[in-house]
Formats: C-alpha cells, structure tokens, sequence
C-alpha cells in the first residue's frame, strides 16, 4: 500500500541512513521499525507477570513483563 507521511527533517534522514546502512529501501526500514515496535508493545502489555517455583531446584522463577531486546539490555547494563 502505498500512502504519504509526513517525519520531521531529523527523523526522516535517521531513517535514510538506517535504510542505506542495511541496504533496505526507506520503506521497508520504517515499516521493519514499525512492525518490531508494534509487536513489542503487543508483547509487553499481554504478558502478565508470575512467579513460580523451579521443579528441580525449588528456586523462584520470576516471569512476564516488558520484553527487552539485546540493545536494551546492554544499555541498561552500563547506565550507571
């Protein structure tokens, strides 16, 4: 489908040079973005929080929450 968009000046040449430095056209770069941004919100609203007990080890398992991607993960990781 094709449609207009308007993105501000800054967004639109980020998104440029994502699209070149993959070697994706600057649409399927926004629609990758868009598409990895709605599955995770999806991810993270229906994904209740539990926790449980390990079977073999009877150690507590904490589950659920927002799903971190690699990139997130590290970035939280030396944010001190």
């Amino acid at each position: 489908m094709r449609t207009t968009i308007d993105l501000p000046d800054e967004i639109h040449e980020l998104a440029r040079y994502l699209a070149a430095s993959r070697g994706e056209s600057l649409g399927s770069t926004i629609a990758a973005i868009l598409r990895e941004a709605i599955d995770t919100e999806d991810l993270a609203t229906t994904r209740e929080r539990f926790v449980e007990a390990e079977p073999a080890s009877g150690l507590l398992t904490v589950g659920g929450g927002p799903v971190r991607r690699a990139g997130e993960v590290r970035s939280l990781a030396y944010d001190e």
